[in-house]
């Protein structure tokens, strides 16, 4: 029992010396999901998606955050001025600035306007010589 006590720090210490970018990775950016509790289509959302957003390879890039336009309106207060329709999903990169938003719901659109959004801010932080965040493609389809 005394030598897994030892061994498995080891191990951990071990592994942020190797790959170092996954131990300390940061997401991307995150999701801004606005909505309303009476929104048919945002309802639909939370039962498909948001079980399971932060356990898939975008979510582990862009954690997700859901403000409720009626409740919430201080966690975002300039973004959600401009919210119009729920459910809106505004991405938003490291620093802050908006880079794109998906208006309404429907997993044949949801997940591929996602990707578009996000792959650009990967493709940058890869040209700035920036590390994304580090993702386990075995294990996220392993949790799904």
């Amino acid at each position: 029992m005394k030598k897994f006590s030892t061994i498995i720090p080891a191990v951990f210490l071990l592994a942020m010396v190797v790959f170092p970018s996954q131990a300390f990775a940061e997401p991307l950016g995150q999701v801004i999901y606005f909505k309303h509790d009476y929104c048919p289509w945002c309802r639909i959302f939370d039962d498909e998606v948001m079980g399971i957003f932060n356990k898939t390879k975008e979510g582990k890039e862009v954690p997700i955050t859901k403000v409720d336009l009626k409740k919430d309106l201080d966690k975002f207060p300039v973004i959600a001025k401009t919210i119009h329709y729920v459910p809106t999903f505004v991405v938003l990169d490291r620093e802050g600035k908006e880079r794109g938003r998906i208006f309404g719901y429907s997993r044949n659109f949801f997940w591929p306007n996602l990707e578009k959004i996000v792959k650009p801010i990967r493709d940058n932080l890869a040209l700035e010589g920036k590390q994304p965040v580090a993702i386990d493609k075995r294990k996220c389809d392993a949790e799904s």
